[in-house]
């Protein structure tokens, strides 16, 4: 009975330990997320953050990122990690230095076996390294320039492999490599201003100015122009053919219809988004630059030269966006999976994305822009192909959209840049590699990411 009794205390107390532990870290959270919003005026956002912890609203956002982390450092006794924030982010970045000092360092050894010449002689292979666990129960002997070293079977270690490259030479990989070239513009198009500034850090804020007053000034010419028409049209109403009249004016209002939502008064983000894509005025359908916790940008362009209606969704920039992005908690696609078509049975998604995925989806069913430009009878574009791209956030809402649209739009293109590691099942993620292509940079972190 003591024996039971001091378990049960025992128990009791490690399940208080780690309630105090995740709330910790709910409020850690909450304060750095308030103290950023606030020091930078709330130019990157956290107006919803801020107005929404007011309510009491703080389980809601911190709650899977405190479970997380409480999980990850917290346990019995002697093995806790008493850690704060800045003490993560600064193992992130010694992990960086340490990875990339291990990556130097297998390159060297690798350099010096024998056997690395053939790999090295063929153009259509590239030498990489992959880490893995030395599984020999003999030591193993590295010769560094610094001297020598031994890694035991517990140590990492980085061992050589060869892969095939993307070669120009090869039709399919250009295409490929064309592809992503050429809407990976589309994508750094959708941050705007934020982007332009760090492109041009000196010059940005006359290159905006004189792009935005140019803006304004054509805006204006094309507002006159179309009262010109309307007048026209009306008179031409008045005097012979009173329906065609009334279908032309018709016309002229759904033109003169706003069709950029949440920029400002200069329009900014429209002026640094045309920039970036090299785009006209004219070949903007819709562009919404509002923000907050599901309400992701996004803009759809007509691409002529490549014949195809672009869907570009913006990745995490504000804070309410990485609110977003540490909604760890998977929800199931079994029911969405049976609403659009797709096998979600036992697969599951990141909750965060799937949200911004419900809501983008809800926005594009109430205007119906994809289906005025694509299909009908009507439809001005019906040959050209549908494309969604994305970067990180936008990437993993890209993929869900994907699946969600692509009965609608069979020959429907999907290209994610660093998508979040994990965000669906290997199923899944399998099935959709017929449409969508995945582009990540480098040793980029955030597509490596996983929970485990």
């Amino acid at each position: 009975e003591a024996s039971f009794y001091q378990r049960h205390v025992e128990h009791t107390h490690q399940h208080d330990d780690i309630e105090m532990a995740e709330e910790l870290w709910q409020n850690r959270c909450d304060g750095c997320c308030k103290i950023m919003a606030i020091s930078t005026c709330f130019m990157f956002g956290g107006k919803n953050i801020v107005s929404q912890s007011a309510e009491g609203g703080v389980e809601n956002f911190y709650g899977d990122i405190s479970r997380a982390l409480a999980d990850y450092f917290h346990g019995s006794g002697s093995e806790s990690l008493d850690v704060v924030p800045s003490d993560v982010a600064l193992g992130f970045v010694i992990l960086r230095h340490i990875q990339a000092q291990r990556k130097l360092l297998a390159r060297r050894e690798a350099l010096q076996q024998p056997n690395i010449s053939s790999i090295r002689s063929n153009p259509g292979t590239s030498l990489l390294f992959r880490r893995a666990l030395e599984t020999n129960n003999d030591s193993v002997g590295t010769h560094l320039e610094s001297g020598e070293r031994t890694l035991s079977e517990s140590d990492e270690a980085y061992q050589t492999f060869s892969r095939s490259l993307l070669t120009q030479s090869n039709p399919d990989d250009y295409a490929t490599l064309e592809e992503g070239a050429r809407f990976a513009r589309h994508q750094l198009a959708a941050y705007t201003w934020i982007l332009y500034f760090y492109e041009y850090p000196l010059s940005g804020g006359l290159r905006l100015f004189g792009r935005c007053l140019k803006a304004k000034l054509a805006c204006s010419k094309t507002e006159n122009s179309l009262i010109e028409r309307r007048d026209s049209y009306e008179r031409c109403a008045m005097n012979s053919d009173l329906e065609e009249g009334g279908s032309a004016i018709n016309d002229v209002d759904e033109m003169n219809r706003e069709h950029i939502v949440g920029d400002n008064f200069l329009h900014l983000h429209e002026a640094t988004m045309l920039a970036h894509a090299g785009l006209n005025k004219s070949d903007i359908a819709y562009a919404s630059f509002e923000s907050g916790f599901y309400e992701t940008p996004y803009f759809i362009v007509i691409d002529r030269e490549w014949k195809s209606i672009v869907v570009s969704i913006r990745g995490s920039l504000t804070l309410e966006d990485c609110v977003v992005d540490v909604l760890l908690d998977p929800s199931p696609l079994d029911a969405l999976g049976e609403k659009y078509g797709f096998d979600g049975t036992g697969q599951y998604c990141h909750g965060g994305v799937l949200e911004c995925t419900n809501w983008l989806h809800a926005d594009l069913m109430k205007h119906k822009i994809l289906e005025k430009l694509l299909l009908g009878p009507n439809a001005e574009y019906s040959d050209y192909t549908l494309r969604i791209v994305g970067h990180s956030l936008g990437a993993g809402i890209g993929v869900i959209l994907s699946m969600m649209l692509r009965n609608t739009f069979p020959d429907l293109r999907c290209t994610c840049y660093s998508p979040p590691g994990g965000f669906i099942t290997w199923r899944l993620a399998k099935e959709c590699s017929d449409f969508v292509n995945t582009f990540i940079l480098d040793s980029d972190l955030v597509p490596r990411l996983s929970i485990n």
